[in-house]
């Protein structure tokens, strides 16, 4: 389940490509500062500004990818800016993945989907740990699974320092 600040981004992101500003101001009002919208308000919006309430009432996943692909081109464009897949067939260096499985900003989907488009040789390592929560450490493991994850990110740490030292 997605924390609140990603939440916020997405929509942030979402709403800032929309083309028609009235619509932007609108959703605003009711995805950003809570505010109950109306059906009037709903009904007077874009073919492109009726996507965003419809993605947040939780649609099947084919439905997901359609009202996605409808969105604005520059709405494509900035989620585009934002993930680094979109450029890992141009790096130049080895690549090295660690995420946290239970990392609730960034979902580890897109970890894995970013070491399986790194072109061949390029990709080093890919370490899933569950000490992380995104960038914090989780003090809810067991014993066994802390030692495992503590020998993993030694080996993933080790492994790049060998490359840079």
């Amino acid at each position: 389940v997605p924390v609140d600040v990603s939440v916020y981004m997405f929509t942030r992101l979402l709403l800032d490509g929309l083309p028609n500003q009235r619509d932007h101001d609108i959703l605003e009002r009711g995805y950003i500062d809570g505010q109950v919208l109306v059906s009037a308000d709903l009904t007077g919006l874009s073919p492109e500004g009726r996507l965003i309430p419809e993605l947040y009432e939780l649609p099947s996943r084919e439905r997901v990818d359609e009202i996605l692909a409808a969105l604005p081109a520059s709405t494509h464009a900035r989620l585009a800016a934002l993930s680094p897949s979109t450029r890992v067939d141009r790096l130049q260096s080895h690549l090295y993945v660690m995420h946290g499985v239970g990392d609730c900003h960034i979902p580890i989907t897109e970890a894995r989907r970013l070491a399986a488009e790194a072109p061949p040789g390029v990709l080093q390592r890919y370490t899933e740990l569950r000490l992380f929560e995104h960038v914090r450490v989780d003090q809810q493991l067991s014993r066994t699974a802390l030692a495992l994850d503590i020998y993993r990110l030694y080996r993933h740490l080790w492994l790049l320092a060998q490359e840079v030292l």
